[in-house]
């Protein structure tokens, strides 16, 4: 396992590298000393293949020995805000004292809605403030500024401040409104229902206030209510009135009245309530009253009697806070048929030629107000004879009695005239004052006021 090399025996000996056959182009071989060993049988070993390099000015990439390339252009340009780079490839080349050479700039171009400026320097938006506008009115008028950028113009607001309203905007036009009919608040107390029409909000006027007054049907009139939860319709007052001002809650009737009937009013508190009554002729603020009660305290009846001066309607105003019975009816009047004292035919004059052939006596009268007893005097009755000369008229005879007591007075129904045409009331009912009526001496009205 020698060899005899230069007069030696040996079985090693360091010789040059082998040529690399697969190395890249523009690259050589790294020539360097190696081993090879030699065995009898086998001689010797071949030596190990050299490593290679690039040659000078080429470098190494992938695996290649080149000089140059391509790369991405250099975006780290200083282009200009609003600008965009054009991404190109670009060729660096290599030296094995500088390395490779840097790429050049990448180019640019403003971004879509921007163009260069005057001096290709800047990319722009504007030169005017028509530049700017996006054709929306509703985002405000777009302003154009020194540097040649668009401003967002201040929006419109679309707010009319009215509920019936929807506030709407045309980006052609601007603002407008549309009409609603959505539920409201008109503000006002005395309505209800409160609903939009035509931009306005209006609600109905609730029962039981000036202008829609309830109505009083006929009469006697009852009614019961609360005015609980009522508004407080009329607080101001004129002369006349419980007070001149009546900060209570309060409900309104409305009452047709004739010229001439005497009407009472009245009010009952039915849970303790102090109430009181106001009377007018206009229903409203400050107006007058006709008349008023309000001096009974809480809980106590309050009463307005009174006769109307003329036909028209007339307003209760129930005030202060509680339940109520409201009763309105007509005064009695005195009957209509009194006839003067002087009128009454004495009894004989009544009585003159009548010739009975029997006298029948009417049945005796009591007034239960008075301590007398009227008795009526003789008179025929239909089915006596009488002489032959007024055979052809039946006298009849009537039980009346008089409305009110009477003392000493004769009452009288279709007796017949004496021949001197003297004649009494047919078919009336006679009072005669003067008598114990308990009434007073005005003819029995007992009152003063006029509505």
């Amino acid at each position: 396992n020698y060899a005899l090399e230069g007069g030696l025996c040996i079985n090693s000996k360091e010789v040059d590298c082998a040529e690399n056959l697969g190395k890249p182009v523009n690259s050589q071989d790294i020539v360097q000393k190696v081993t090879i060993t030699y065995t009898t049988e086998g001689g010797w070993t071949s030596p190990a293949t050299c490593d290679w390099e690039c040659q000078e000015n080429f470098a190494l990439v992938e695996g290649s020995c080149i000089d140059n390339r391509e790369v991405p252009c250099d975006e780290d340009n200083d282009n200009p805000a609003h600008s965009t780079d054009t991404i190109v490839n670009v060729t660096i080349t290599y030296t094995t004292i500088g390395g490779w050479t840097s790429p050049a700039d990448c180019e640019w171009i403003c971004d879509d809605d921007f163009f260069l400026n005057g001096e290709s320097t800047a990319c722009v938006e504007c030169f005017v403030d028509g530049d700017c506008a996006d054709g929306n009115a509703c985002n405000g008028e777009e302003l154009c500024d020194d540097l040649g950028l668009c401003n967002a113009g201040e929006p419109l607001v679309c707010a009319d401040i009215n509920v019936c309203t929807d506030d709407l905007c045309d980006p052609e036009t601007g603002c407008y409104y549309e009409n609603n009919i959505d539920t409201c608040d008109d503000v006002n107390d005395l309505t209800e229902n409160d609903v939009c029409f035509e931009g306005d909000c209006n609600g109905e006027l609730m029962t039981g206030v000036c202008g829609n007054a309830i109505p009083v049907g006929a009469l006697p009139y009852t009614t019961s209510g609360n005015t609980a939860s009522r508004p407080n319709s009329l607080e101001e007052y004129g002369t006349g009135c419980a007070a001149d001002t009546q900060a209570t809650v309060d409900v309104v009737y409305e009452l047709t009245v004739e010229e001439g009937v005497e009407y009472q009013i009245q009010v009952v508190p039915t849970d303790g309530g102090d109430l009181a009554l106001n009377l007018l002729g206009v229903c409203g603020e400050g107006e007058p009253c006709i008349d008023a009660a309000n001096g009974g305290g809480a809980g106590e009846t309050e009463v307005i009697i009174g006769v109307a001066g003329q036909s028209g309607t007339v307003y209760i105003s129930i005030e202060g806070s509680g339940a109520y019975e409201l009763s309105i009816g007509i005064v009695e009047q005195p009957d209509e048929d009194t006839v003067d004292p002087d009128d009454i035919l004495p009894d004989d004059i009544a009585t003159d030629d009548i010739l009975p052939d029997e006298t029948l006596v009417d049945e005796e009268v009591v007034d239960e107000e008075g301590p007398d007893e009227v008795v009526i005097d003789d008179v025929t009755t239909d089915d006596v004879p009488i002489d032959e000369e007024e055979s052809d008229v039946d006298i009849v005879t009537d039980t009346t009695v008089t409305d009110t007591a009477v003392t000493d007075t004769t009452v009288v129904d279709n007796e017949i005239p004496d021949e001197a045409g003297d004649e009494l009331p047919g078919d009336e009912d006679t009072v005669i004052p003067g008598a114990d009526t308990g009434k007073p001496t005005d003819n029995g009205c007992g009152c003063s006021l006029v509505f």
